[in-house]
C-alpha cells in the first residue's frame, strides 16, 4: 500500500502508476492492471509546484491533500 498526503496549499503535478491494484490519485479513481493517471491541480495564488511520480507494483495507491 502506498499513501502520499500533499499540502492543501500547494500546486501539484502528479503521475500515479500501478502494475496491478486500486488507485486514487487526487480523487481520480481506477483499478485494474498497468494503470497510469496524470493529475494537475494548480491555483495562481500558490507559489511553486510539487512535481511527483508515484508508483506501486501491486496493491493500493492513494494520493490526497492534507
Amino acid at each position: 500500500r502506498g499513501t502520499v498526503i500533499l499540502p492543501a496549499d500547494a500546486n501539484v503535478e502528479i503521475t500515479c502508476t500501478t502494475d496491478a491494484g486500486n488507485m486514487n490519485c487526487l480523487g481520480e479513481r481506477s483499478d485494474g492492471f498497468r494503470i497510469q493517471q496524470s493529475v494537475s491541480d494548480t491555483d495562481p495564488v500558490y507559489t511553486g509546484t510539487i512535481k511527483l511520480n508515484v508508483h506501486v507494483n501491486t496493491g493500493n495507491l492513494e494520493v490526497s491533500r492534507g
